[in-house]
């Protein structure tokens, strides 16, 4: 499959663990790729396509407090640029695969499929919700756009959800975690097998891809500190009002369509702490050697 697929954005987090599996022989990125693409006018004919099939277009902006700050740039790279790398894609006859967000979603009741009706809060919701909407206008049936609920890895030093809570804790320092913020994190290993299986079932349209574990970040945090052994008293219970730019409290996803079509049983998150705690305390006493 290797020598079907173009990676699109191959330096950030989910590009890059996407480049690792798939090994492309074709991939962009704004680093150490051979090849460049600029989204903000992006050509897909200056690339060396040959025999490639499928478009993975993971470029773009993440950040929500960037896209509240600059909303007319990140526009341009997350919807404009995104649909045009869609139009090229359709006029070279590739097959584009894109991510959207359950952060298209209002947060207020949760558990939402692919029918429910979006109401995003916040200009990053806004951005892909705005995806959502147009990819049909452009691709028809053609494509295949992911709904992702939060993606960690449990590789040390990749700064993820647990990476970044356990360096934290293990540092005594403070972790702010919201109570009222409920999601369905995925790992990144399960995205990856999930792509590969909706690619060879040929799946089009929008699919909801989430973990299935529901939980709030304040519950990770809790778990995070008694894997470790570490004080309670480190876990800061905080409100998502807190942290700035508006940002939608239960965005659960249905994943129903998602593991009636794949044979993947997501990671739990017990079992990814409890893999991240160990690579963690290893590579600590190595240093220490």
């Amino acid at each position: 499959m290797k020598e079907d697929i173009i990676i699109i954005g191959s330096s950030g987090f989910i590009g890059h663990h996407l480049t690792k599996t798939f090994q492309p022989q074709l991939h962009t990125n704004h680093r150490n790729s051979p090849y460049l693409l600029d989204l903000n006018k992006p050509k897909l004919n200056t690339l060396p396509i040959k025999r490639q099939t499928h478009v993975i277009i993971t470029a773009g902006c993440t950040n929500i407090n960037d896209c509240t700050n600059r909303p007319r740039e990140t526009y341009t790279t997350n919807v404009k640029g995104t649909l045009d790398l869609v139009r090229q894609c359709k006029e070279l006859g590739l097959f584009p695969i894109l991510f959207s967000s359950d952060y298209v979603f209002d947060g207020k009741s949760g558990n939402y499929t692919e029918e429910s009706p979006t109401h995003p809060i916040n200009e990053y919701g806004r951005q892909k919700e705005m995806l959502e909407q147009r990819i049909q206008e452009i691709a028809g049936d053609n494509y295949l756009m992911l709904r992702l609920s939060k993606i960690y890895s449990t590789s040390v030093g990749d700064l993820s959800l647990l990476d970044e809570m356990i360096e934290a804790l293990r540092s005594g320092k403070i972790v702010r975690a919201a109570t009222d913020q409920v999601f369905c994190p995925l790992h990144i290993k399960d995205l990856k097998a999930i792509i590969q299986q909706l690619i060879e079932k040929r799946i089009t349209g929008l699919v909801n891809v989430a973990g299935k574990e529901k939980i709030s970040r304040y519950e990770i945090a809790i778990m995070v500190c008694q894997a470790l052994g570490a004080s309670p008293k480190l876990i800061q219970p905080i409100s998502l009002d807190e942290l700035g730019a508006p940002r939608p409290k239960n965005t659960s996803l249905c994943c129903e369509r998602l593991y009636q079509t794949v044979s993947i049983q997501p990671q739990t998150l017990k079992t990814s702490i409890e893999e991240l705690s160990l690579q963690s305390q290893s590579l600590k006493e190595h240093i220490k050697k």
